[in-house]
């Protein structure tokens, strides 16, 4: 085996482990918005931020570039709402609900997989 093939097959298999914990990533981040949601949490906000921005990076790096968009618009809205120093939660949720139900209720593949679809 080539050194190239080995470092391929590497990196394919990164992909597939992460492609494999999606799911349960996306659920995370998912219930830290909704524990926020909820409790109006600081932390939680400050842990979901976090994530998303974890998240939009890896992402985009696997070839999820339409979750890296809807979690790059989740981002610079709280981005913008902690700078704001606002306390209007009505706001922040109008802003990003749209992308949560979004990447909550897709199932996602990587642009170039064929079958990719939003259901």
């Amino acid at each position: 085996m080539a050194a190239s093939e080995g470092k391929t097959n590497a990196v394919e298999a990164v992909a597939r482990a992460f492609s494999e914990r999606l799911p349960a990533r996306i659920e995370w981040v998912v219930s830290l918005w909704d524990s926020y949601r909820r409790d109006k949490d600081k932390p939680a906000l400050f842990l979901f931020q976090a994530d998303v921005h974890k998240l939009k990076g890896t992402a985009a790096t696997y070839g999820y570039s339409l979750l890296a968009k809807s979690l790059e618009r989740i981002e610079v809205a709280l981005i913008e709402f902690r700078s704001t120093d606002s306390a209007d939660f009505t706001s922040l949720a109008a802003t990003i609900e749209t992308d949560i139900a979004l990447i909550r209720d897709t199932k996602w593949l990587p642009e170039d997989s064929p079958g990719h679809s939003f259901n």
